[in-house]
C-alpha cells in the first residue's frame, strides 16, 4: 500500500485499504497518509483520493468530503444515502453500520474537536 501513496498527483481509488491491517494501524498510520495525500499534486490542487472501505475510522478521520452509503439489491448495488460527515443521516449510517462506527466519532471528536458525535440511539433489532 505505501507504494501506492507513493505515487503523488494522480487521482487514488483505494478497495478497502483496512484489509489484512489491525484497526490500529489503519487509525494511526492509514488514515495519516489519506489526510496528508489529499492535498499532494504537483499543481497545488487537492488529490482525489476515493475509498471503498467498512472502517468508520477513513471517512471520518480521513476527513471524507462525500459519504455514499451502498446497499447490495437483487439488481446490484445501490446509493441508499449521499453527503458529507457532517449530514445527520450520513453520520447515522457509519454509525450504525460500519463496525466501530462509534469509537470513530469519538476519535475524531477527541482529536479535532468541533462536530459532536451526538446521534440517535442505534437501531436494534427485536
Amino acid at each position: 500500500m505505501l507504494l501506492i501513496f507513493a505515487v503523488d498527483g494522480k487521482p487514488m481509488l483505494l478497495d478497502q485499504p483496512e484489509d489484512d491491517l489491525d484497526n490500529s494501524f489503519t487509525y494511526e498510520d492509514v488514515v495519516a497518509i489519506i489526510r496528508q495525500q489529499k492535498a499532494l499534486t504537483p499543481d497545488g490542487h487537492d488529490r482525489q483520493i476515493i475509498a471503498a472501505t467498512h472502517n468508520p475510522n477513513i471517512p471520518m478521520l480521513g476527513d471524507a468530503e462525500l459519504v455514499a452509503v451502498l446497499d447490495a439489491t437483487n439488481a446490484g448495488m445501490v446509493v441508499t444515502s449521499h453527503g458529507s460527515i457532517d449530514d445527520l443521516t450520513i453520520r447515522t449510517h457509519i454509525r450504525q453500520v460500519l463496525e466501530g462506527g462509534e469509537e470513530a466519532f469519538m476519535r475524531r471528536f477527541h482529536k479535532y474537536g468541533g462536530m459532536r458525535p451526538e446521534l440517535p440511539a442505534p437501531h436494534r433489532a427485536e
